[in-house]
């Protein structure tokens, strides 16, 4: 089952960021400042396709008043066809993605309705590797339904991904490098014989490999393509 929470707050180790803005639309995310860094991505909603009746931010965050200064990861992967949250997770936790992390909020609208809505999602990861990495996504779908409906794709949940390193030690905690996980389930769905298109749906949410600035343990990498999962 889906693992739900009511509170935005991550574990005492995790970021923390500066800066909290208010999100009332996501009209409102568009109208926000330029970033203080310029090669930082677009931080907009996106339509699954042309003139879908759903849209999606392109990061999730760490809390539900979600800020360019507060976004968590971007978002790598398009589960699509006939996806599921329960679904995909039950199919991914046999390969190894049974455990649960810290909760994130992703912004979306469904339908014709005005309000941004939240989905918040712990997600699924794996056990620590023998390099104290474990590989953790959390996937997003409208809380009603648990999956998104696309009039080309049809039934869709979006994820992001990242690395957490030495969560499962007492060592220097660090996140990131979305783009390693996302391969890593892209052949992870392979093997479970779903059909995948790699690097397929563009969600200009590039970001080149780095530290950030604000917060050393969290480190960049996205290369602004997300792959497309195809879940019969």
């Amino acid at each position: 089952m889906r693992h739900r929470v009511t509170t935005g707050h991550q574990s005492a180790h995790r970021r923390q960021r500066l800066g909290m803005a208010g999100l009332g639309t996501l009209v409102a995310i568009l109208a926000m400042s330029p970033q203080s860094l310029a090669h930082r991505a677009a931080h907009r909603p996106m339509f699954v396709s042309v003139n879908g009746p759903s849209d999606y931010l392109n990061y999730d965050g760490d809390n539900a008043n979600l800020s360019r200064n507060t976004r968590d990861w971007p978002l790598t992967l398009i589960f699509y066809r006939n996806a599921a949250v329960n679904k995909v997770g039950d199919a991914l936790a046999a390969r190894g993605y049974k455990n649960f992390g810290s909760p994130a909020y992703e912004p979306y609208h469904s339908g014709s309705g005005a309000h941004t809505r939240y989905d918040t999602s712990k997600g699924r990861k794996t056990d620590c590797d023998s390099h104290n990495n474990d590989y953790h996504y959390r996937f997003y779908a409208p809380g009603n339904t648990d999956r998104f409906y696309d009039l080309k794709y049809g039934y869709v949940v979006v994820a992001s991904t990242h690395i957490d390193h030495n969560e499962c030690t007492s060592g220097p905690k660090r996140y990131g490098r979305s783009e390693e996980v996302e391969q890593r389930i892209a052949n992870d769905a392979e093997a479970i014989g779903w059909s995948v298109r790699r690097n397929h749906s563009a969600l200009l949410n590039r970001e080149p490999l780095r530290r950030d600035r604000n917060d050393p343990g969290h480190v960049w990498e996205n290369n602004g393509i997300a792959t497309d999962v195809r879940v019969p």
